[in-house]
């Protein structure tokens, strides 16, 4: 039984790039965490969740501007 799941662990190894899937997964989750927290504790401090919706928006939209315009330079 263990030998088979071993030779089952075996062919997927390739295509979980050494840790690297399972790091990404954490990382995402840890983000999530954080997000969860922060909106937790802004709206127990009384922030309307239209002003909160919006700011997250424009925090990400700057975020993710840079590399949109860099990526989009590069494949065009």
């Amino acid at each position: 039984m263990l030998a088979k799941l071993a030779s089952s662990f075996d062919q997927w190894q390739p295509a979980m790039g050494n840790g690297k899937v399972y790091a990404t997964v954490v990382l995402i989750r840890l983000i999530y965490a954080g997000m969860h927290i922060l909106t937790k504790a802004s709206f127990n401090e009384g922030a309307s969740t239209t002003v909160f919706v919006f700011y997250r928006h424009a925090v990400a939209a700057i975020f993710l501007l840079p590399f949109a315009y860099f990526l989009e330079i590069r494949y065009s």
